[in-house]
């Protein structure tokens, strides 16, 4: 009996051993359930939400992705967490708050240290994951944004001097190329357009746009100097509406290129099996506060649009208006993949609005970020904008409403001592002194500055109301400070090379990131 008990034991023990290396196994290398989806996530960069589905002479300029929010879903109100590329791509990535950038860390990285990101994630679970990505930024972005992707295409940036106009789009052509092999499932493809960030001519534009004759004369313009280019040439207010125009022709040119991609997915029979998310990191303030620029934190700029589209289910959800942010690309993404989310995600997965419905998802207040002390904190009525005084000075006209007044004010008018300024250290100087190096200021953090708006009453966040409610002021500081100052230091990146330097500059991001 006593041996029979201990063979029963030690046989249960090595059943146990046994199912434990099992579980221990599928842990370390789990798969994607059978019929799992592949996906297609377009980010088509610094597109204004409402530059879409433009129509002008009774055609829109984004026949193809209209077409595609028909049969998916459209999410009306949805919100990036940055202003610009960097830190919005690693919220989009990671599903989570980006890290506000610090000199230690490398310039580049806004990501938590141990963040996972989605492509990282479904790697894991037997993805292929591949990035397509195009030119400027993308040097860096392309073999540093995840460590899951499988770089299929970074474009080099243009030689100084080089004329702006027609040429081939390295993503487009490539990811076309990519689907006609038709690549093993299931799959990741993700794709990064970029060159709409400068008014460049894609492609011949009508002969009566007076701005690809201002472009010709100025290849390297940026569109803040390309709109004086336009008002000593038109006058105003047909300067704003020739720029405006311009751009709307190109983003229909960006709508072609993205016909061309799902007609590959067509051709190559995936389009049963393949969700389609097609959205874009940031916008541009088009005269709303700026003349035209990103990097800025109002809606102008944080409310993107996003398409998802899931072939198994036609029809999908229709227009959603709930406000929800490209932090739940990520989860949403890997629930359909049956993957586990990264516990620190701060997205929640869309799948229930996929499905007709908003289930539980309760929508939170969108985090914004664009430097360490340009920060947004929205929820549906209030928003809280801090800015740095320096830069909001070189960049952004002055807000409408009472001189703007400094957190540390706020929140010594409060007797609040357990909470402090952002701190800048990447703040660019006062006149003189080099972009990047610390803003001398006293007492420290007044060149923080707040800014309010009530969005009910003002939706275009033209009139600053913070001076009129200190109360809220100090209520959303409570909330937004902590995000700020309390997130674990981001990962150490390697330092820029000489070549990426100067694509930053070219790009105009280098008072960021210096």
């Amino acid at each position: 009996m006593r041996f029979s008990r201990r063979v029963a034991a030690g046989t249960a023990l090595l059943v146990a051993l046994l199912l434990g290396g099992a579980v221990a196994l599928q842990r370390r290398a789990p798969r994607a359930p059978v019929g799992a989806p592949n996906f297609l996530v377009v980010d088509i960069d610094t597109l204004s939400w409402d530059h879409v589905g433009v129509v002008r002479d009774g055609v829109s300029n984004t026949p193809n992705l209209d077409a595609l929010a028909k049969k998916g879903t459209r999410f009306t109100h949805a919100f990036a967490p940055a202003g610009w590329t960097m830190p919005s791509l690693n919220g989009l990535l990671t599903g989570r708050v980006p890290v506000p950038l610090r000199l230690a860390d490398g310039g580049l990285q806004w990501r938590a240290a141990g963040a996972h990101d989605f492509p990282e994630i479904l790697s894991f679970y037997g993805y292929g994951a591949y990035a397509f990505f195009g030119v400027t930024v993308d040097a860096r972005l392309a073999h540093a944004m995840s460590k899951g992707f499988d770089v299929k295409t970074s474009a080099p940036p243009r030689m100084k001097g080089q004329a702006r106009g027609p040429r081939d789009n390295p993503p487009t052509g490539a990811i076309v190329d990519f689907f006609s092999k038709r690549p093993r499932a299931p799959f990741l493809a993700y794709v990064h357009e970029v060159d709409l960030h400068k008014p460049d001519v894609f492609h011949p534009l009508d002969a009566d746009d007076p701005v690809s004759a201002l472009i010709t004369k100025a290849p390297d313009a940026p569109y803040p100097d390309l709109y004086k280019m336009a008002v000593a040439a038109l006058g105003e207010p047909a300067a704003q509406a020739a720029i405006e125009a311009h751009y709307d022709r190109v983003v229909g040119h960006y709508d072609e290129r993205l016909g061309a991609i799902l007609a590959a997915v067509d051709k190559a029979g995936l389009a049963d099996t393949t969700v389609v998310v097609v959205t874009s990191d940031h916008g541009n303030d088009f005269f709303e506060h700026a003349d035209v620029d990103h990097g800025l934190l109002y809606d102008s700029t944080i409310r993107v649009p996003l398409v998802v589209f899931d072939p198994r289910n036609p029809g999908g959800g229709g227009a959603v208006d709930a406000v929800v942010q490209t932090l739940d690309i990520a989860p949403t993404l890997l629930e359909l993949a049956g993957a586990e989310p990264d516990q620190g995600m701060d997205g929640r997965s869309l799948v229930p609005f996929l499905l007709g419905h908003g289930g539980d998802y309760a929508p939170r207040p969108v985090v914004s970020l664009s430097d360490a002390c340009h920060a947004s904190y929205r929820e549906p009525r209030w928003k809280l904008i801090l800015r740095n005084h320096a830069t909001a000075q070189r960049h952004w006209y002055p807000t409408r409403g009472p001189a703007l007044a400094s957190v540390t004010s706020y929140l010594d008018a409060a007797g609040i001592t357990d909470l402090r300024s952002p701190t800048c250290t990447e703040a660019p100087g006062p006149a003189g002194q080099p972009a990047g190096q610390p803003a001398p200021v006293v007492p420290p953090g007044d060149h923080v500055l707040v800014e309010l708006y009530d969005l009910d009453a003002d939706p275009g966040e033209q009139h600053d109301v913070a001076a009129a409610n200190p109360a809220e002021v100090v209520r959303l500081l409570r909330l937004l400070l902590p995000v700020l100052e309390g997130r674990p230091a981001g990962e150490v990146g390697s330092p820029l090379t000489a070549d990426q330097v100067q694509q930053m500059k070219e790009q105009g991001y280098w008072g960021f990131v210096q």
